[in-house]
């Protein structure tokens, strides 16, 4: 028992220090893409604490004020996917990562990030809201189907054999089309130092996963502009650096 509420009260810590985190990447969402962001991210907290109180309901089991990861889970979704996505899509990804993680129980029980198989369900259903992005400082309809023109990802244009075509400032500040957090590439840096200073992440899994990806990117290039833009590529221009937190 006293082995689960440290473990539960570590969670807990986690889950307040990447909410926080993730304060600047909101507030960079909606300065590129309006409030339709804000909306999303609304809904998304929203649903979390009904998902919480339903799942009360059913099981029986006592709502725990302090207990953020229904909220964690449900904001790690919204943040890679695009501002764009219309709210329907974004209330059944999140409701599919709200269900798996109260299916699994949460926290050690755990098989696999909920996040991800909302991701990947939303993802086969409508493939077309996943990989179209509107480019940045796009005024979004806050409600209403967006009617912007959107573009493929640079990581879109990689996984299909193109070279993306983005200045290595404009990739470094995240000035591409991709999903409302994953783009900005400082902010992520400082995000990911900030959490590695407050000892939220664990060096053994955060290291290795970036060498992994860093490895693979120099021994298989995916494309061959020279040494260092096809790395630059591999780690900013997709989810690579917001997964690894």
């Amino acid at each position: 028992m006293a082995q689960d509420n440290k473990f539960f009260n570590e969670a807990m810590r986690t889950h307040k220090l990447f909410l926080v985190s993730m304060l600047p990447l909101m507030a960079m969402s909606v300065y590129l893409y309006g409030f339709r962001p804000l909306f999303i991210a609304f809904i998304a907290v929203v649903m979390a604490v009904a998902g919480d109180v339903l799942n009360s309901l059913i099981t029986g089991k006592q709502i725990s004020i302090g207990d953020l990861s229904s909220i964690y889970y449900s904001v790690t979704f919204i943040f890679l996917i695009s501002a764009s996505t219309r709210y329907w899509i974004v209330i059944i990804g999140v409701a599919a990562t709200l269900f798996i993680k109260h299916v699994f129980g949460g926290g050690s029980a755990m098989t696999f990030h909920p996040s991800a198989f909302g991701l990947a369900l939303v993802g086969v259903c409508w493939p077309e809201e996943m990989i179209k992005y509107p480019v940045p400082f796009s005024n979004l309809k806050l409600f209403g189907k967006v009617d912007n023109i959107l573009y493929d990802s640079p990581e879109f244009t990689l996984k299909n054999g193109g070279v993306p075509i983005i200045d290595d400032i404009d990739l470094i500040l995240g000035d591409f089309p991709g999903p409302m957090g994953t783009t900005f590439f400082v902010l992520l840096l400082g995000i990911l130092i900030f959490l590695v200073i407050m000892k939220a992440l664990s060096k053994r899994i955060t290291l290795p996963f970036f060498i992994t990806i860093l490895v693979i990117s120099i021994l298989f290039p995916r494309i061959n502009i020279g040494e260092f833009k096809p790395i630059l590529f591999e780690i900013i221009s997709g989810s690579v650096m917001f997964s690894g937190i």
